[in-house]
């Protein structure tokens, strides 16, 4: 390590630490600047940053744990879709410590804990008794995955991280940490492993490399271009090999950040991918590729032509994915392209709605689900504005303000609001805490987001989720167990009881003051919901929590019981007072574990 290393990597992270999440403490903080740093080419957003971090009682030597298949983070109501035949499934896990050194004990903990947690037969009542739930839940959704996929030979590999502020690693460690990857390849045979070491100037280096992809992109000849009042566009042809290169990073990976506005996902081995394939491979082929192929689009906020390139800022394809991830396979398994082309057309937006509507438009000939291209919609555009003008910076566009170095607790997703929305409007809380990922697929989106629904609705909903996990933080029995499973359902029952409706309208959650009902109040509710958690379940064998959290019938129950309670003059005087009703149920041993059968 070189004798600088350590103290520019201090300066970064104390500097983006008091940028973004100056409440956090240095070692969450930590935490969440090597996942940064780990998970760049992958690109989940600042919610799927902050849900794989287990850090903290029950981790077992693990801070953070995240699996994607085919780059698709998997979070609460993931749908995965069209596959394809062997879909990559990458498990990305590490332990990171502030700590100058490397311990082997850190390594030991790993490889006593990880064949526990990865094992498909696995009892979860006695992991239970010292796994915090979060971390249960991810390794539970791996396994499922895992088991899922298996019908289409998953490639899995798991990347194991240990890093620390640290310059040297000694034998001892090394030797250890070999064992960890025999250990996860006999759970998963044919799977892949490795366990690397990050030391402080191999931190620096990963903070150094730049999430931002301004680009150049060689032509074969001078394009075609035109000027509009809201930018310039050009269209040209591409060399197959150089549109290769644009594609993939410096270590040959292919660049997702290029493609986060594209509104589809690779979709595997379709019967247009094998004909792209098909006609990347017959070299033979008198046809050009662009004569048999539909192009590209870019877009991009800025483009300057010099000669033979297009450099570019900031690129994103936003047409064209599915001929993009052939012609990287292409070419990274050896192919040639010789003198074929790819059409592209690249055009200078720089205003967001013009950017929308070129999404909108190159796509709209395609099949798609209708959550595809939600962050379009003029509404989505309303509700960022909205939200910008209260402080808040609305994610529309997947991780645009945690680039532009936004506060995180200020950042507010798509998803998130769906799932305020569903608590307190729907009264389906098992949805909310469920469904994070598929919030904006058909079947939920026009229940969720409407143009006769107050904006001022939609930020109320989000401050009661906010100001419900504030509380719950702050309650002394649920530092055992994951909020997640709590704040939608005290969530339901506070907006209900608060706009003193058995079913409140948009109108009454816009109107609604949930800002002054001191946090200890909604505390007063938890009794309530750990009450029907528990009718529910008292008859079943271990159940966790983020089981019990996401059935509709437990959910449907407790809304029942509110419903009561709305009418009920004693809960009448909720929040001014508080309502000691069931709060002997109220145990750590209840929160931690869950219900259980026993004798």
């Amino acid at each position: 390590m070189g004798a600088n290393d350590l103290t520019l990597l201090d300066r970064r992270i104390a500097a983006r630490h008091a940028a973004i999440a100056p409440d956090m403490t240095d070692e969450a903080f930590f935490d969440l600047f090597v996942a940064e740093q780990l998970l760049k080419d992958f690109q989940p957003n600042i919610d799927g940053l902050l849900y794989g971090i287990v850090d903290g009682s029950g981790d077992c030597g693990i801070d953070g744990f995240y699996t994607f298949v085919n780059d698709q983070q998997l979070l609460p109501g993931t749908l995965l879709g069209t596959t394809g035949r062997n879909p990559r499934v990458d498990c990305v896990i590490f332990q990171c410590k502030t700590s100058q050194g490397f311990a082997e004990s850190v390594i030991e903990k790993l490889d006593f804990h990880l064949p526990k947690l990865l094992q498909f037969d696995r009892d979860e009542a006695a992991l239970s008794a010292y796994t915090n739930p979060r971390l249960l839940e991810l390794t539970r959704a791996l396994l499922q995955t895992c088991s899922d996929l298996a019908p289409v030979n998953p490639m899995i590999t798991f990347w194991i991280y240990y890093a620390t502020r640290g310059d040297q690693v000694h034998p001892n460690a090394i030797a250890k940490a070999e064992a960890v990857p025999k250990t996860l390849r006999k759970l998963f045979p044919g799977s892949l492993s490795t366990f690397n070491f990050l030391d402080a100037s191999q931190l620096l280096t990963h903070a150094q490399d730049s999430a931002a992809t301004n680009r150049s992109l060689a032509i074969a000849e001078g394009p075609l271009s035109s000027e509009a009042g809201m930018g310039e566009g050009y269209v040209c042809l591409v060399r197959l090999h150089e549109y290769f290169e644009f594609i993939r990073n410096e270590d040959g990976s292919l660049n997702g950040s290029l493609f986060e506005a594209n509104v589809r996902d690779h979709e595997g081995s379709t019967d247009v991918n094998r004909s792209i394939h098909e006609t990347l491979s017959d070299s033979s082929d008198p046809e050009d590729f662009w004569w048999l192929n539909n192009g590209i689009t870019i877009v991009a906020p800025t483009v300057q032509q010099m000669g033979k390139r297009l450099h570019l800022v900031d690129p994103q394809v936003v047409n064209g994915l599915q001929t993009s991830n052939e012609i990287y396979r292409h070419f990274s398994a050896g192919g040639v392209g010789g003198e074929r082309h790819l059409l592209v057309r690249v055009v200078s937006a720089r205003d967001d709605l013009v950017r929308d509507r070129i999404i909108r438009a190159t796509n709209s000939q395609n099949q798609l689900p209708g959550s595809a291209l939600r962050a379009t919609d003029r509404l989505q555009h309303n509700i960022e504005e909205y939200f910008g003008s209260h402080g808040f910076f609305y994610d529309r566009r997947k991780n645009y303000y945690a680039n532009q170095g936004r506060k995180i607790d200020r950042i507010v997703s798509m998803e998130s609001v769906g799932q305020a929305v569903a608590a307190c409007l729907l009264r389906s809380p098992s949805v909310a805490r469920g469904r994070y990922a598929s919030m904006l697929e058909d079947d939920l989106y026009s229940q969720l987001f409407s143009e006769q629904y107050s904006l001022n609705m939609y930020f109320n909903c989000v401050l009661l989720i906010r100001r419900v996990r504030e509380s719950l933080q702050t309650h002394q029995v649920m530092k055992g167990g994951d909020i997640d499973d709590w704040v939608f359902h005290v969530a339901t029952t506070a907006a209900m009881l608060r706009t003193a409706k058995v079913h409140p309208k948009h109108g009454d959650l816009a109107n609604a003051d949930f800002m002054s009902i001191p946090l200890a109040r909604f505390t007063d509710l938890l009794p309530v919901v750990a009450r029907e958690y528990q009718r529910a379940l008292s008859r079943s064998n271990y159940v966790p929590y983020s089981v019990v959290s996401t059935d509709k019938h437990i959910a449907d129950s407790l809304v029942k019981r509110v419903e009561s309670m709305v009418v009920s003059s004693r809960w009448r005087k909720w929040p001014a007072e508080a309502i000691d009703e069931d709060s002997g149920i109220l145990t750590s041993d209840v929160f931690y574990r869950g219900p259980r059968r026993t004798g």
